[in-house]
């Protein structure tokens, strides 16, 4: 709908009574959550200042438009006034028409304590809300549950607050994970580092150190006596 007539058109405000000219009723396209909208926009007559009517939200009580008889009377709206350079001001009106479609579904919550954002049921999942219990969580919360649980899985596991591998041990571990059922001593995990071309100056006591290291991470399990002491991968708890 776009009717637009030259023929004043009279819109009573909660604060006040508007005059508008070469006013056009016009259906807006659906927003981000599907709800359509209406808007009457027009001239303000030549030099008239908006004064006590509100901007921003407002409610109208009526609205007459010469040959429309189906306007909404007594509705919420939102009032926006502008100047365009001369001594007249365009003034537009805009209220909610339609509910969003049923297709979009119910609207959700997100379940994580203070978040205020909500989603269509039926967007959820694609636009990343995750199921949380009975509820779901946003991205955004999703994101930082996830991270809570890693940083909970660090700290039972006593590698929170350790300092990063070094990329000499993870080149290392790689290795290792390559060929996870033979047994790592400080020999096997030199000629390692003497293969990707680390100096042969302190080479055996960062094999020797890195093993011990990847082993305090749980991430090699240490086997035998001190004096004949070989590593072998960690598995998964679960046995996976």
């Amino acid at each position: 709908m776009n009717a637009i007539t030259t023929m004043p058109a009279t819109v009573e405000l909660f604060d006040g009574t508007v005059t508008l000219t070469d006013w056009a009723l016009t259906e807006l396209s659906p927003d981000f959550y599907g709800h359509s909208y209406m808007q009457i926009g027009g001239w303000l007559p030549e030099g008239y200042q908006p004064g006590l009517i509100s901007q921003g939200t407002n409610h109208m009580v009526r609205a007459d438009l010469p040959g429309i008889a189906d306007v909404a009377q007594a509705v919420n709206v939102t009032v926006e006034t502008k100047g365009y350079g001369g001594s007249r001001r365009f003034m537009k009106i805009q209220w909610r028409h339609r509910s969003a479609p049923a297709e979009l579904g119910e609207m959700l919550g997100c379940s994580a304590m203070g978040c205020r954002f909500g989603e269509w049921s039926s967007k959820a999942e694609e636009r990343g809300w995750v199921r949380h219990g009975s509820g779901w969580l946003c991205v955004q919360c999703a994101d930082a549950a996830e991270e809570r649980a890693e940083i909970v899985a660090r700290i039972d596991a006593g590698t929170w607050g350790a300092p990063a591998l070094s990329y000499r041990a993870q080149q290392l571990l790689a290795h290792i994970q390559d060929d996870p059922g033979t047994r790592w001593q400080t020999g096997r995990a030199e000629q390692v580092y003497a293969d990707l071309g680390y100096p042969k100056r302190g080479r055996r006591h960062n094999a020797r150190g890195d093993l011990n290291e990847l082993a305090a991470r749980g991430l090699l399990v240490p086997h035998g006596p001190a004096d004949g002491r070989y590593f072998l991968l960690a598995q998964p708890k679960d046995g996976a």
